[in-house]
């Protein structure tokens, strides 16, 4: 059991390398080296929160898990870019809420199809039960992940 252990820890870690590696590669191609995968992230999770309808900063925050000011910076940096725009609440000027331009939306379709072209390389080597095993593995690492980011 020992060897599968760490033959299992030695995958995921270099697939999570190697998916991160992959992911930079294809935005540096697609983007021209003008967005991380950090950004693209963000630009994600704006369109997660306007199928919310919350695109607020602390929403947005929340589901990234960072702080409101660490948001503050990479929106910042994203406007300055031509990704995302904040746009002023006018019944409380102190509160912004997020919207991604012609670019943004650009650039997170091209994300969204790096995503289904992986997933679905991999699926296409696998019969329908060894892609079930699979998602159920995954859903279990996930929910060890959740699990433990609720514990802190």
């Amino acid at each position: 059991m020992k060897n599968i252990s760490n033959e299992l820890n030695e995958f995921f870690v270099e697939c999570f390398n190697d998916i991160l590696r992959e992911e930079e590669r294809a935005l540096a191609k697609i983007s021209r080296g003008k967005v991380s995968v950090k950004e693209v992230h963000l630009i994600e999770a704006i369109y997660k929160a306007q199928k919310q309808g919350d695109i607020t900063l602390g929403n947005i925050s929340k589901i990234l898990n960072v702080s409101q000011g660490t948001l503050t910076v990479a929106v910042t940096a994203l406007e300055k870019k031509g990704y995302v725009m904040r746009i002023q609440n006018p019944n409380d000027r102190r509160s912004y809420s997020l919207s991604c331009t012609k670019l943004g939306e650009h650039i997170n379709e091209l994300h969204i199809n790096f995503h289904k072209d992986m997933i679905a390389d991999v699926v296409k080597h696998l019969n329908v039960t060894q892609t079930e095993i699979l998602a159920n593995s995954l859903k279990k690492l996930h929910i060890f992940f959740k699990t433990r980011e609720n514990k802190e």
